[in-house]
């Protein structure tokens, strides 16, 4: 059984006083033999808090790390609820990146 959740990740923005820069997609399959996942950064060369947070974190382990930092005030984890339906979890990443950017523009 394979359970699928795509995350928006977010950097505080100084501007606005509150984590509102998307930086990047993650997704996450969940299934009986572990845990898979994909990050596509919004950005070449992210920085911040991001990038160093998932360098340190476990596959096994984000899921329940995403659900904690969805509460975060400066690096804030959003789930998505609107899934684009894709084959495998690259391609759901990618299509979800690829409509953020679209719609930032």
């Amino acid at each position: 059984m394979e359970n699928r959740e795509l995350w928006v990740l977010y950097q505080h923005s100084p501007v606005y006083g509150a984590p509102t820069a998307p930086v990047a997609v993650v997704g996450i399959d969940e299934h009986d033999d572990g845990v898979d996942t994909h990050v596509e950064w919004l950005t070449e060369e992210p920085t911040g808090t991001w990038p160093e947070r998932l360098a340190r974190v476990e596959s096994d382990d984000l899921p329940m790390l995403l659900g904690i930092w969805q509460h975060d005030t400066k690096a804030l984890a959003v789930p998505v609820t609107d899934m684009i339906n894709a084959p495998d979890l690259a391609s759901a990443v990618r299509a979800h990146r690829a409509e953020l950017v679209a719609t930032a523009a």
